[in-house]
C-alpha cells in the first residue's frame, strides 16, 4: 500500500512518478473520491517478485513526490490484503474507479541481490 499520495495525482501521474519500475509490477490501483475531485491519498500495487518490493521501499519510503510541490511524504505499508486478485476483489466495491492492470509474461530474469552486511 502507498500512502500519503499527492490528491492532485491521478493513475497517469503516479505511473509517470514510478515509472522506472515498469515491468517489475502486474497491477496499480489508485482510488478516486469523485465528491472531492481527486485520489484518496492511498493507493494499491503488486509486484511481480518480491524483491521489488525492497528496491521500491528503498527509493519511496520516507521521501517527498517529485511531480507536484507537496508537504505528503510517501510511505509504504502492508495492506490488509495482498496480492492481484485481491486488489481486484477491493476494487470492486469502487464503481466508476476501476485497478489498471498491466499485462505480464513469465520471464528467466535473473534478480540480482545485493549482499548486505549487518553486522
Amino acid at each position: 500500500m502507498i500512502r500519503n499520495i499527492p490528491n492532485r495525482y491521478n493513475d497517469e501521474l503516479l505511473f509517470k512518478e514510478i515509472e522506472e519500475f515498469e515491468g517489475k509490477f502486474d497491477c496499480l490501483f489508485l482510488p478516486y473520491d469523485f465528491s472531492q475531485g481527486g485520489n484518496k491519498g492511498y493507493g494499491f500495487i503488486n509486484f511481480i517478485h518480491p524483491f521489488h518490493i525492497l528496491l521500491f521501499f528503498d527509493k519511496y519510503e520516507g521521501k517527498p513526490w517529485n511531480l507536484f510541490e507537496s508537504r505528503k511524504i510517501c510511505e509504504l505499508k502492508f495492506a490488509k490484503f495482498q496480492g492481484i486478485n485481491e486488489i481486484k476483489k477491493h476494487s470492486d466495491r469502487y464503481k466508476e474507479k476501476k485497478p489498471v492492470f498491466f499485462k505480464t509474461f513469465e520471464t528467466n530474469e535473473k534478480i540480482e541481490i545485493p549482499k548486505v552486511n549487518l553486522f
